[in-house]
């Protein structure tokens, strides 16, 4: 008994009688009988199935009449043994098979990696067909290409398809498999043969993309292999569009909190029971959050009760907009929020949306934009004044000089005429200062460090230590910027008189140079003196405007125009009993804290 061999080759030997040495017959001969020698006959029979011949019969013996019938009987059961061989062995692939994709479809679920799944994907279909080669390709989304996401052993040659153009796209257009067998030319190697088998990866009728395999060689793959990879396939797509939905999910939740993160608004999002679900970085800070806030009642964090009310009317329905402004803290920490509200979803009780914006640096800048209209308007009076001051004053001192001089004055007349040129000086002095407010001169700015606006302050440290109040100044690293030496002089021994004269003794005065950054050089003058309440605090740098008993009130407005000659900014922060802190912004040097020269 012989069986064929698939590839045209010469039959293999199944089985033989003991002693048997017969030849295998032609493949391409038919049954028949031929004499083997005097008295002899070979038998051969096809054993076929299906009409192919899958074996073969070879007997040798006596001529007899019947020989040739029980020849083909033995044929028959022959075709029966090897048909029931081969289903045998196919059901036995079968189960194999489906056990392997029961077990690639649980791992498979088992990745969230869209690259690794695909990977998985590809190589284990390789597997369960015995294929060379494959690729998966993806549908590019609004297009009609496929573009290729993995591979296994050959790399396809071109990386994007057109739906409708090869064996990829043609199947993702008809969304129906195709098996492609490679006959090969006839005076071709068989090994160099291609049999394709491609799958689409359908979800819900549409496609996904398309599973091509590529085996080399005689064997072409089988409408079992088409079978088993369709339903490994229809496995597949599940978790490729799981994977994808699962990413798109997760772009967009990382879109959405890197947006949040980075917004200077706090966003706080409500369920209808007005507890916390979302709570920004930015919200955190506003509103001083140090705990996990997720599950917390927002009442927690946002308690006054205009919000509250506001809240109440937007869960319940009654209205689709609140703004409400909130302050928070007090004195320097003081801090101006809106807080506006939306809601989210539809019917009542609803989620809510609370953004929380921090109006204090607005708040600020306004002011300090009406401050610089308003010293500008007193500025420009000033300045007119003074021209009409200054005029008759000097005409009453050339009077008083001319009086002093009557040689019948006695010394009473004399000492009035002393006093009243003090006077006269003491106008000279607050008319020197309107002007320098009012018409500041031009600022003569050069490279310099810090130190050489402080350059005084061991005079004022004795001043200090004779009041018996401490002083201490740290030039941190002594940063270099552009400024006008004399005037910043003026502008820091103005500020640190001012806070040794309401310091009271066993006090401390503290000055401190730092960087702000990469573009500014930070002075702070602190003091323990007695602080400002509000009001004094929004009138510091008004002109005229004083708490001592002597004085012009312009020495803080000389300061403030200073500063704004030399583009920069100056603030202060103060609490009744706490002590006064004045801020001065400078321009470093070149406009960068880290390019600083010898």
């Amino acid at each position: 008994v012989f069986r064929a061999a698939r590839d045209g080759a010469a039959p293999e030997p199944v089985a033989a009688s003991p002693g048997a040495e017969i030849s295998p017959p032609d493949p391409g001969a038919d049954s028949g009988a031929d004499l083997a020698g005097p008295g002899r006959v070979r038998y051969r029979t096809a054993a076929r199935s299906h009409d192919r011949a899958v074996g073969w019969v070879v007997a040798e013996g006596p001529e007899a009449p019947w020989a040739g019938s029980a020849v083909r009987v033995v044929a028959d059961c022959v075709a029966l043994a090897f048909e029931n061989e081969a289903l045998h062995e196919a059901n036995e692939a079968r189960v194999r098979q489906l056990l392997a994709v029961q077990r690639v479809g649980r791992e498979m679920t088992s990745t969230l990696d869209l690259e690794r799944l695909l990977r998985m994907v590809v190589g284990e279909a390789a597997g369960l067909t015995g294929a060379d080669a494959g690729a998966v390709y993806l549908r590019v989304p609004g297009s009609e290409r496929l573009a290729l996401a993995a591979w296994t052993g050959r790399e396809p040659a071109r990386r994007e398809v057109e739906v409708g153009y090869g064996i990829p796209g043609w199947v993702a257009r008809d969304g129906r498999p195709l098996r492609v067998v490679d006959r090969g030319r006839p005076d071709a190697p068989v090994a160099e043969r291609r049999n394709h088998l491609a799958v689409p990866l359908l979800s819900e009728g549409e496609t996904l993309g398309v599973l091509a395999l590529e085996a080399r060689g005689p064997n072409p793959f089988t409408p079992t292999h088409e079978e088993i990879l369709s339903i490994f396939a229809a496995q597949a797509a599940k978790a490729i569009e799981a994977t994808q939905f699962f990413r798109q999910i997760r772009e967009e939740r990382d879109l959405r909190d890197a947006i949040l993160s980075v917004t200077p608004n706090g966003v706080v999002a409500l369920d209808a029971r007005r507890r916390v679900v979302l709570m920004n970085p930015a919200a955190r800070r506003l509103l001083e959050v140090r705990e996990p806030p997720e599950g917390n009642p927002v009442e927690r964090y946002l308690g006054p009760a205009p919000v509250l009310e506001a809240l109440g009317r937007i869960v319940e329905g009654d209205s689709d907009l609140e703004q409400v402004p909130v302050d928070l803290g007090s004195g320097p920490g003081l801090r101006h929020l809106l807080v506006s509200m939306v809601p989210m979803g539809e019917a009542p009780p609803r989620g809510a949306t609370v953004i929380v914006q921090d109006l204090t640096e607005r708040r600020r800048l306004d002011e300090r934009v009406q401050r610089m209209a308003r010293l500008a308007s007193i500025g420009q009076l000033a300045a007119g004044i003074a021209h009409e001051i200054r005029n008759p004053l000097t005409g009453m001192a050339i009077s008083l000089d001319v009086l002093a001089e009557e040689p019948g004055l006695g010394e009473g007349g004399r000492g009035l005429v002393a006093d009243m040129h003090a006077e006269i000086d003491r106008l000279e002095a607050l008319i020197r200062g309107l002007l320098d407010f009012a018409r500041p001169q031009p600022v003569e700015a050069r490279p310099m460090r810090m130190a050489k606006a402080l350059e005084w302050h061991r005079t004022f440290e004795k001043q200090c230590g004779r009041k018996g109040v401490r002083f201490a100044l740290d030039l941190g690293p002594n940063p270099k910027i552009q400024g006008d030496p004399e005037k910043l002089k003026q502008l820091f021994l103005n500020l640190a008189i001012n806070a040794l004269e309401v310091t009271p003794e066993g006090g401390e005065i503290r000055i401190g140079v730092a960087r702000a950054g990469d573009d500014w050089v930070r002075v702070t003058v602190e003091d323990t003196g007695p602080g400002m309440d509000a009001e004094t605090l929004a009138h510091a740098f008004d002109p005229f405007f004083t708490t001592k008993n002597e004085g012009t009130g312009l020495g803080l407005s000389i300061a403030h125009s200073i500063v704004e000659q030399h583009g920069g900014r100056i603030d202060v922060e103060s609490e009744p009993g706490r002590g006064t802190r004045f801020t001065v912004d400078l321009p470093a040097h070149g406009a960068a804290a880290g390019r600083e020269g010898g």
